[in-house]
């Protein structure tokens, strides 16, 4: 079974996004409202996927986040968001 961490500033999306990664028949492994919440709890949680959830103002935000963090080098990370930068998907490589 695949174990999904999400990650999403809104309490309604990550609601959504569990209700959905549930119906598709993965484990939900826990969720945070940002990358900055997670610390060292992330390795621990030994979730096989990062869902993240950024768009709007939040976008610049999270894609910093997640560069400045170990978590994107060391997980498989899928990002959704209504937009799409060069700068986003170099910094998630």
């Amino acid at each position: 079974m695949i174990r999904v961490f999400i990650v999403a500033a809104s309490s309604f999306a990550r609601a959504g996004l569990q209700s959905l990664t549930s119906s598709l028949g993965m484990e939900v492994a826990g969720s945070a409202a940002n990358v900055d919440s997670l610390g060292g709890q992330w390795l621990d949680l030994e979730a096989d996927v990062l869902l993240v959830e950024a768009h709007g103002e939040q976008f610049e935000a999270v894609i910093d986040s997640l560069g400045y963090s170990q978590i994107a080098s060391e997980s498989v990370m899928l990002l959704l968001s209504d937009r799409v930068e060069q700068r986003a998907s170099v910094t998630a490589r």
